[in-house]
């Protein structure tokens, strides 16, 4: 846990520690817990309810706040898409796509849980969709996330053919434009 002028940076759970030092010390004091350490899962909000210190000279100091902190997120794929579009069919498609009805976009990264992605985008027709499409069999994923917004597991997806999951989405993930950029991440 980190303590500074009273305020909680952060923490693993519930501990004590015990550390030496003068008690008119100033700036940042840092103590590494390591007794009763709890496990912290990726992406989940932690609040600390509170803290106390107690001085050399008998006195005690209470926190006054509670803290939050997240953990960040791990994921297995990241990606940053320059965000391309594309017109066939009298539709518009917005994203990433080197396949057939579509070409647009680029993707930093295609290399996904053993597969290739071909194409990511948001197509504008009738119904909207979000689209996925892989080189090969669709490998299965369990949480994408695209600008922060998570879009679920490959099982809240219908599949398409062998290759294609597709999600009905009212809107445009990506921007009404081309040339922006999106963040993709996934876990899986």
């Amino acid at each position: 846990m980190s303590n500074t002028n009273g305020t909680v940076g952060n923490s693993t759970g519930c501990q004590t520690a015990t550390y030496l030092g003068s008690n008119n010390t100033t700036g940042l004091k840092t103590q590494t817990v390591t007794e009763n350490q709890v496990s912290l899962t990726a992406s989940n909000t932690y609040k600390l309810r509170g803290w106390f210190e107690q001085k050399d000279n008998g006195g005690i100091v209470y926190s006054s706040n509670i803290a939050t902190f997240t953990v960040p997120a791990t994921y297995n794929f990241t990606s940053t898409m320059t965000v391309g579009n594309s017109t066939a069919y009298s539709t518009t498609a917005y994203g990433y796509s080197n396949r057939f009805p579509f070409y647009m976009g680029a993707l930093s990264n295609t290399s996904f849980n053993g597969s290739t992605i071909t194409a990511l985008y948001w197509h504008d027709s009738s119904v909207d969709y979000m689209h996925i499409y892989f080189s090969g069999t669709r490998p299965t994923f369990t949480n994408l996330v695209i600008n922060g917004t998570s879009l679920g597991a490959s099982t809240s997806w219908t599949t398409i053919g062998s290759d294609g999951y597709r999600k009905a989405y009212g809107s445009n993930i990506f921007g009404q434009f081309s040339g922006g950029f999106a963040t993709i991440q996934a876990t899986y």
